[in-house]
């Protein structure tokens, strides 16, 4: 006659794997989760040349981070800068800032697959220009002085499959000007990604 305890061995095993089934089931099926994020790695070089004329050297690289279980697209990679005077306050939308610019990027919209990792460095180049020459800003159009503070912000916009959009205006870095280049201060931690969307919600 066989000890009753072994008769529970193949039952406790069966329940343990329909215990992990119903799980993974919630987890992949019911459980919709939205987690974009993006690692920011170093700006661009900038400088003034004899002329007056301010370039910008090289991109900005992205790397877009989905550790949903849902696609994402990144719609809008593009940015904006605004010249900060002495007591403004040290945001992308203060009304104390004045002169602001867009920056647009040669980025183009891309679809992130559940954990998924996308690099992109994209530039402010222009099609005139040629291969690997920095971009120019005339002085005509901008003009730095030295001790000039520029505020740079990242605009991007996340669309997910149910049509939810999350517009973000991220302050990058200052950029003080210096006898010829530009000093950048970081305004965010470059060992930590930045939320872009995040939630949780049952199908």
């Amino acid at each position: 006659m066989k000890p009753a305890g072994r008769d529970w061995l193949p039952v406790g095993i069966s329940v343990i794997s329909l215990a992990v089934s119903l799980v993974t089931f919630y987890i992949n099926a019911l459980l919709q989760v939205d987690d974009v994020r993006v690692m920011i790695g170093d700006p661009p070089y900038v400088s003034t040349d004899t002329n007056g004329d301010t370039l910008i050297e090289g991109g900005q690289q992205f790397s877009f981070i989905n550790s949903g279980n849902r696609s994402a697209a990144v719609t809008t990679v593009s940015g904006l800068s605004r010249r900060l005077n002495p007591a403004a306050n040290k945001t992308c939308a203060s009304p104390l800032q004045f002169q602001e610019f867009p920056i647009i990027l040669d980025a183009q919209p891309f679809v992130l697959k559940p954990s998924e990792i996308v690099v992109t460095t994209p530039t402010m180049a222009s099609k005139k220009d040629r291969r690997g020459a920095p971009f120019r800003i005339p002085k005509s159009v901008f003009s730095a002085k030295v001790g000039d503070q520029v505020l740079i912000c990242l605009n991007v916009n996340v669309v997910t499959p149910d049509n939810t959009s999350s517009a973000q205006q991220i302050p990058l870095y200052i950029l003080t000007f210096l006898e010829v280049d530009a000093e950048p201060t970081l305004l965010f931690d470059p060992s930590k990604p930045i939320v872009l969307l995040k939630s949780r919600r049952f199908f």
